[in-house]
């Protein structure tokens, strides 16, 4: 969010979809491996980053874990198993080829995704532990599209239904959350988006080929009638 927040331009439509996982606990700011690709962030972008975090999250933490990296990496190294604790990215869904010009990943297009049947379709964390600054940074980017007079919506994240139907109390829940203190308009409902088991590759949020294909249409039937509503759509198509 702290990197699409400083594009947003007039005429835009947002949308955001977090995984369910991300209003829980700390989840939402992030690990190493973001403290490791804040390194990499445009010069220009720093200030951004700062203000959604904090000057230590993003100037000295990541320095501390590339430190720590390139020790550890360098032990390996002279023992000769660096292969082992740092392959090279071989995933072949998971890498920076992944996605086509469109930012669309579509690696996993074609391919035999896991066992549906061996997919995590688990509790999700207690409402106690629902982190409230994840409505903050959500309500920051509707408030930032309102300013640049664009649009912005919230949609549910597709869902395995096996995982849906354990958790459909606690995701009621979380949905009287969002509406209660969420600014960006909601598009659809959560149980829209629980889909059979065989529409997912390798996660209770992934779809396979098919399940992508059928979400899409939703997605768009759900953005024209937002579109016709709001008046964008017609600009759109106008223009």
């Amino acid at each position: 969010l702290a990197q699409v927040r400083p594009y947003i331009r007039q005429g835009d439509v947002v949308l955001v979809v977090p995984e369910y996982d991300q209003f829980y606990g700390d989840f939402a700011n992030g690990d190493n491996t973001l403290n490791t690709a804040l390194l990499y962030a445009p010069n220009d972008r720093i200030g951004d980053f700062i203000r959604s975090y904090s000057i230590v999250d993003v100037v000295l933490r990541p320095r501390v874990e590339n430190v720590r990296r390139s020790f550890l990496r360098g032990v390996a190294t002279a023992v000769g198993r660096e292969n082992q604790f740092f392959p090279p990215d071989t995933n072949p869904v998971y890498n920076r080829r992944s996605f086509n010009e469109f930012g669309d990943v579509v690696s996993h297009l074609g391919k035999k995704g896991m066992n549906p049947d061996s997919i995590y379709v688990g509790p999700l964390p207690s409402i106690g532990s629902f982190n409230d600054e994840t409505l903050d940074q959500l309500n920051e980017i509707a408030d930032e599209a309102g300013v640049q007079r664009a649009h912005s919506y919230f949609l549910f994240p597709s869902y395995h239904e096996g995982a849906y139907a354990i958790n459909a109390e606690s995701i009621d829940e979380l949905t009287r959350r969002l509406s209660a203190g969420m600014r960006i308009p909601m598009l659809g409902s959560a149980s829209d988006f629980a889909y059979p088991k065989n529409y997912f590759f390798d996660t209770r949020f992934h779809l396979n080929e098919e399940g992508r294909r059928v979400r899409t249409l939703e997605l768009i039937r759900m953005l024209r009638d937002a579109g016709r509503r709001d008046g964008w759509l017609q600009r759109l198509i106008a223009g």
